[in-house]
């Protein structure tokens, strides 16, 4: 059976399939509130921040996740490359290659 944070990222991945970003973002903080924890809430949320356009609130969410899962004794390198990954293209659509170039490294060497 589900957690109420897992309920809350499967109504926000839903809401983001169907482009209903503002609705997912909101299931994503809830699962986020139940479960601070889990970056692939944050991932998630960053990926909804990056279709709106918004790459300062994808590189906030997406540090906030590397934050969180660095700090574990068991963390999980995947998704902290995935949050890098994310991290470089939000950098690069704010044209600072310089960090772009940074987080792509730190992602495929993670």
């Amino acid at each position: 059976m589900a957690t109420p944070a897992l309920r809350a990222k499967e109504l926000g991945n839903k809401a983001y399939k169907a482009k209903r970003f503002d609705e997912a973002i909101k299931h994503y903080d809830q699962a986020i509130a139940l479960d601070p924890s889990d970056i692939t809430f944050y991932n998630n949320k960053g990926a909804v921040k990056f279709e709106q356009g918004d790459y300062d609130g994808v590189i906030e969410v997406c540090t906030k996740a590397v934050e969180i899962e660095s700090s574990k004794s068991n963390s999980d390198s995947k998704l902290i490359a995935k949050a890098q990954a994310r991290l470089a293209k939000a950098y690069m659509k704010k044209d600072d290659l310089d960090k772009a170039i940074y987080h792509y490294d730190k992602a495929i060497f993670e």
